[in-house]
């Protein structure tokens, strides 16, 4: 699925695969951040739009999983 829309923050136009997972989702936990892959699924959000209803735990996320 590909999706498109406007940032809220910064300026521009943002378009992109779109993953949803369904869970409340903990960057620190649950993200492998070097290789940008949820662990629980083995899904890369990499260079993608991830959508999420929540997060849980730490809202921390490990400065790899924006590179």
């Amino acid at each position: 699925m590909k999706f498109k829309g406007e940032t809220i923050f910064g300026s521009g136009i943002i378009s992109g695969e779109l993953v949803v997972y369904r869970e409340p989702l903990s960057f620190l936990g649950d993200v492998d951040g070097k290789n940008g892959i949820i662990r629980t699924i083995n899904v890369s959000i990499a260079s993608k739009i991830l959508a999420i209803p929540s997060s849980r735990g730490s809202t921390v996320v490990p400065t790899s999983c924006t590179n």
